[in-house]
């Protein structure tokens, strides 16, 4: 059995005391207050509240739940005034007036019911945004849950395009260059010019750099043996883009740009270019680094 929530510790359930039960009844002309006449000794009033605790907390404020102890010789005209001859008995009050009620334990469907006809619906639970969950995934390194959750919002969502550039940015980091490139040549100019698509598209370029790189133990090897090896060194900062070692990549693209400037027809000013195309103008390190191009050229 649910325990029953303490009234004090819910906005939606309160005591009933003689000072306050005036204020519910007129507060029953813009909310539902539903009175519970119980007693610590009765055993269904125990088996009742925390159903209608539960209910209350659910409805979210659709209804007040008053709790009435016919114990509190306080409350006894109150009682009297209602006419109680047995707990638990339960009155629903809306614009003042008793309009509906029950004595005894009920089940949890028939309150339901009882409430349905003067409450208005629960609102479902707002929806996550998709693309949220999708970034959250992604920054997660779960790019297959990613995946899944863009694909299903694409079907009902077949023209949003924001989750088209993650399904493309999905596509690259998984090494589908293929369907990331075809969604990219997709999307309208509006999109297709926007900072994730061109992080995308420089994403698949390293992607592209490396198929024929060793891997990154071997580079270092050839380097420490050979420093001015420019083919190496260019590989290694691709591998180092891949492998998320982004400012190691750009020290490394900094350095074939001063040792060896015509190698690959200015490749590593060029790739130094598409990385911060890759990280956004607001990355940190593209901010410093761009400065240190500039010291490079000038």
């Amino acid at each position: 059995m649910t325990a029953a929530i303490e009234p004090g510790t819910s906005p939606f359930i309160v005591n009933v005391t003689l000072d306050n039960v005036r204020e519910l009844i007129e507060q029953s002309f813009h909310t539902p207050v539903l009175f519970d006449f119980w007693a610590d000794w009765c055993a269904p009033c125990k088996a009742l509240l925390p159903i209608l605790s539960k209910l209350a907390e659910e409805y979210n404020g659709g209804f007040i739940l008053a709790k009435v102890d016919t114990e509190d010789q306080g409350l006894s005209p109150l009682v009297m005034q209602f006419g109680i001859r047995s707990l638990p008995t339960v009155y629903l009050f809306q614009n003042g007036q008793p309009v509906d009620g029950f004595s005894g334990a009920q089940p949890e469907s028939q309150i339901r019911a009882l409430l349905q006809k003067y409450t208005k619906p629960i609102e479902a639970e707002t929806s996550v945004d998709p693309k949220e969950l999708a970034e959250q995934a992604i920054a997660a390194g779960e790019l297959s849950t990613a995946q899944a959750i863009l694909n299903d919002a694409l079907s009902e969502q077949p023209e949003n395009y924001d989750l088209f550039l993650l399904q493309a940015s999905v596509c690259a980091q998984l090494g589908d260059a293929d369907n990331a490139k075809a969604i990219i040549n997709g999307l309208p100019d509006s999109h297709k010019n926007s900072t994730l698509a061109k992080e995308v598209l420089a994403r698949l370029t390293f992607a592209d750099l490396i198929k024929e790189a060793p891997e990154m133990p071997a580079l270092h090897t050839r380097l420490e043996a050979d420093a001015n090896a420019s083919q190496e060194r260019f590989w290694l900062a691709a591998r180092l883009v891949m492998a998320g070692q982004n400012e190691e990549a750009m020290q490394q693209l900094l350095q074939l740009m001063r040792q060896d400037r015509a190698f690959g027809d200015d490749a590593a000013r060029k790739t130094l270019i598409s990385l911060f195309d890759m990280l956004g103008a607001a990355h940190p390190l593209v901010n410093t680094y761009r400065r240190k191009l500039y010291q490079a050229l000038y």
